[in-house]
């Protein structure tokens, strides 16, 4: 109701009352115009509140995203960290293997060496040979000597087809050589080296792993001494390590070098032995031998020529056939030079 209307209404009425109804319809008013006033100031409040609130959600929104993108990146530098990491370690345990090889090459070059070192030693000793026996002990002890083995012998098949121990050399008692016939026979039958790296591990039998258990060595080798198609004679050894760090092993190759060596040097000293025993049996001779050149120059006499000519043997030497015909001598030999000479 407006204050015309009102006016209109309280001219009928006492004026005490109207005055009173005035009053009160004006603070009703007043009351009614301050709710007004603050329900439009809390809305506009919960409006401005509802802004900040969506203002918050949605910088909270930013700051989560943003965070997220952080973690995010954090996590993918997390993993890209570890990567390299895992990366480095990769790279240093190559490295610890490479340097881990070069170390066990190096010890390799250096046994090889060492033993290179005292086979050349060994070869220079077989050179000073002149018999076969003064070789065989030499060859029986040149792995004990020179490269460390444990205990290394000389075998050689007698008359009867049996094997023999020739010579023995090491700190090991020769009776573990026993049972080692069947290897040392096919070392001869096949003409080729039989080596076994790890007689514990791979033992022709029982007997071996045992013997190689109380006579502390792991690995053994038969090296065949080979003139032509023939074998003369088995180098055998027996080495305390097993594999690589092995000379039957890691030193096969430079065994057969020193097997050749001694195997030549064998031939030579047999040649020698012959040629002494020739030369024996044409100093003692009965009868006369007389060796000359192809245009009939004297080359060797024997004693008895001496005996029976009468020239010595400096007198005879570089001197032509015909000084035999010269008839300063007994008629008795002109016959024989005669037909000697025309064959």
């Amino acid at each position: 109701m407006d204050i015309a209307h009102l006016l209109v209404s309280l001219a009928y009425w006492p004026l005490p009352l109207a005055l009173g109804a005035f009053i009160g319809m004006l603070i009703l008013r007043q009351r009614a115009r301050r709710r007004n006033d603050a329900a439009r100031q809390g809305a506009a409040r919960s409006s401005e509140m509802e802004h900040r609130s969506e203002m918050f959600d949605h910088e909270s929104t930013a700051i989560g995203d943003e965070k997220g993108e952080r973690t995010a990146a954090l996590e993918r530098s997390r993993q890209a960290a570890l990567c390299l990491i895992e990366d480095a370690n990769r790279q240093r345990d190559l490295a610890t293997q490479v340097m881990e090889k070069l170390s066990i090459a190096e010890q390799a070059a250096q046994r090889k060496a060492g033993w290179a070192q005292g086979l050349q030693e060994a070869g220079e000793m077989l050179g000073a040979c002149r018999t076969v026996e003064q070789l065989i002990v030499i060859a029986a002890t040149t792995p004990t000597s020179f490269l460390g083995a444990r205990l290394s012998w000389i075998s050689r098949v007698d008359k009867n087809g049996r094997i023999a121990m020739a010579a023995c050399s090491g700190d090991l008692n020769p009776e573990m050589t026993h049972d080692s016939e069947k290897c040392i026979m096919a070392a001869i039958q096949s003409r080729t080296p039989r080596i076994v790296a790890d007689i514990l591990a791979d033992a022709p039998n029982p007997v071996c792993a045992q013997k190689a258990r109380q006579g502390d060595f792991a690995s053994c080798g038969n090296f065949p001494i080979m003139i032509g198609h023939e074998c003369v004679a088995v180098l055998s050894i027996l080495s305390a390590e097993a594999g690589s760090a092995s000379v039957v092993v890691d030193g096969a190759v430079l065994m057969e070098v020193f097997c050749r060596q001694v195997a030549n040097v064998w031939e030579r000293c047999r040649t020698e032995e012959q040629l002494i025993k020739l030369s024996r049996a044409t100093m003692q001779s009965p009868a006369i031998v007389l060796i000359a050149t192809g245009d009939g120059m004297i080359d060797y006499v024997n004693p008895k020529f001496t005996e029976v000519t009468g020239y010595s043997s400096e007198e005879a030497v570089g001197k032509p056939c015909s000084i035999l015909k010269s008839g300063e001598h007994s008629a008795d030999i002109n016959p024989y030079l005669s037909q000697s000479h025309s064959r």
